[in-house]
């Protein structure tokens, strides 16, 4: 099933690795047994005008704020990784959060309803040693919201003195440069609070805002909502500027795809989206219904559907598909070769379950995916994945949901993915430093979690392949295939839980880095590690696909979940 070449859909040089930054793992600790740091303690620095408020959800009774732009404060510690928690509310803003001078990225404290010690971001696992968390006040906000206040009060460390098990490089969608640019001057899009979904990109101010509907005329100036345009030409046509927005109408419906040029900038990205009520709008009939061959461009909340290619081929850098429904193409979303930096949030992605390529014989069969990763730096999370799974003469059955072929860095985190062939295959020697991390993975049919292949494979090898905190309940299929010399630098599993009813739960033919995983199944082919254990892990209902654990299961802190 798995020793076959697929996902050859576009090729790409065989080229060396790129950039210092996309280093090895490194050798760590971590407990899960938090220690927790409060605002007024020794550990939190601040630069500007903070000031003390009381409240009695929060850590310790009070905590501290801000909303002047480019305050900050600075939490030191020493351990694995750290979460920050606070205060959610309806005046809050967006703050820039950095690890150790790392790129920042955006976080969004509003909420609709006040909350406190809510958690808002977690690093990844580091180094262990002294680190320092930074958060910094934009004078951004989410369209909700009422105010820019951003808010210091608890910051969880795990110390690491515990589990043995292995550093995972930072997601490496936010490693933009090797030299990192101040976050008052760079502030990249991530998984941040927009209006509507805690996972999307926050929007950002608009310059200026075009309508489009299928009742408007391109003679139209467009700039208003009774003057809309017409047609997806016109949008392509536009000289649109860093900062403007495009808005379809929701429940009109194009036929030929929409094709995106005119790059935005970091903080000023173009977005296309919706405005009205009803069904998403709809794009459909072309090779690909959106193209994004632009920088710092946003696509949201849209139908991209029945086109013979992908929903979504993004070429560009920095680019966002959010918050959107592609089905019934090759490719839910693809990168191309070339492509980075790009983030696929938030998307329901379902029944892209056409073959691009199904030919008799031979070994070139390919299609169906769910997202087709072929760049570099992705970050693929908080989607929901489902139905990547068509007829092949080739191989009986074909697909993915996440496809990796010839792309670096790409971190695949958070997504609940089931009813897909396979949910990731690794193939061409370029591909390395993948992470997949915190995914949920069903079927109610045959399947297969990970295929990934080693240096003695034409496809491979796939190095620095890092597996962590995944939950997978297949009732019959594969669960970890890695072979053809699959040592310490191509695969690293850890703290994951893998349920296989009939088939193999795990295949791994070397020296693999492996520990603190759970298996439950027939076939476990694999040199266990340290806290590695067989046991049923006591889901609370697979069959329907949760996987949340049972209280006393010995899988706790592990899988999905922890």
């Amino acid at each position: 099933m798995y020793a076959r070449k697929r996902g050859l859909v576009i090729g790409i040089a065989i080229t060396a690795l790129v950039g210092a930054a996309l280093g090895a793992v490194v050798p760590a600790g971590a407990t899960g047994r938090w220690q927790t740091l409060d605002d007024a303690s020794a550990s939190f620095r601040y630069a500007g005008d903070w000031k003390a408020a009381p409240g009695a959800g929060k850590l310790q009774g009070s905590d501290h704020y801000s909303f002047t732009t480019g305050d900050a404060y600075e939490v030191s510690f020493t351990g694995v990784r750290a979460r920050l928690l606070g205060t959610v509310d309806a005046h809050h803003g967006i703050a820039a959060v950095s690890i150790d001078g790392r790129p920042a990225v955006a976080v969004d404290f509003f909420s609709a309803t006040r909350e406190y010690q809510q958690r808002l971001y977690r690093t990844p696992v580091l180094r262990k040693g002294h680190h320092v968390l930074r958060v910094e006040v934009t004078g951004r906000k989410s369209s909700a919201s009422t105010g820019t206040v951003v808010v210091a009060d608890r910051v969880d460390v795990d110390p690491g003195t515990a589990v043995t098990t292995t550093a995972v490089p930072a997601p490496q969608s936010s490693h933009a440069s090797t030299t990192v640019a101040p976050i008052t001057t760079v502030l990249r899009p991530t998984t941040t609070v927009a209006a509507g979904s805690r996972h999307q990109v926050a929007l950002p101010s608009s310059a200026r805002t075009f309508y489009v509907s299928t009742t408007g005329s391109d003679a139209n100036s467009g700039t208003r909502q009774d003057e809309p345009w017409r047609s997806l030409d016109k949008v392509a046509s536009a000289a649109l500027a860093p900062g403007d927005r495009v808005l379809l109408r929701s429940g009109d419906s194009w036929s030929g795809g929409l094709r995106l040029t005119r790059d935005g900038a970091a903080g000023k990205e173009i977005v296309i989206g919706s405005y009205g009520s009803g069904a998403q709008p709809r794009i459909t009939g072309a090779s690909e219904c959106v193209r994004i061959e632009a920088d710092h461009v946003i696509v949201q909340g849209l139908m991209l559907t029945g086109c013979s290619w992908a929903g979504a081929e993004i070429r560009g850098k920095y680019d966002v598909m959010q918050g959107s429904t592609l089905t019934n193409n090759v490719a839910g979303v693809a990168t191309t070769g070339g492509s980075a930096h790009n983030k696929v949030l938030d998307n329901i992605i379902k029944d892209n379950d056409k073959m691009s390529v199904n030919t008799r014989g031979g070994d070139d069969d390919s299609g169906a995916f769910g997202v087709l990763l072929n760049g570099d730096t992705a970050e693929i999370a908080y989607n929901t994945i489902s139905g990547s799974d068509a007829p092949s003469y080739d191989y009986g059955r074909d697909g993915a949901a996440v496809e990796i072929f010839g792309g670096i860095g790409n971190d695949i985190h958070h997504n609940v993915t089931y009813d897909n062939e396979t949910f990731s295959e690794l193939g061409n020697p370029r591909t390395a430093n993948t992470r997949f991390a915190y995914n949920v993975v069903t079927s109610v049919r045959h399947g297969a979690f990970l295929v990934v292949r080693g240096a003695q494979d034409g496809l491979g090898p796939n190095k620095g392949t890092v597996v962590v905190n995944n939950s997978v309940y297949l009732p019959q299929g594969e669960g970890v295939i890695c072979y053809a010399g699959c040592d310490s630098s191509i695969l690293t599993l850890q703290r994951n839980i893998i349920v296989i009813g009939s088939g193999k739960v795990a295949d791994v033919d070397g020296n693999a880095v492996v520990s603190d995983n759970v298996y439950s199944g027939p076939s476990i082919n694999l040199r266990r590690g340290n806290g590695d254990l067989v046991a049923d892990p006591k889901f609370v209902d697979p069959a329907k696909r949760d996987l949340h654990l049972k209280p006393g299961s010995p899988a706790a802190g592990r899988g999905a979940y922890a």
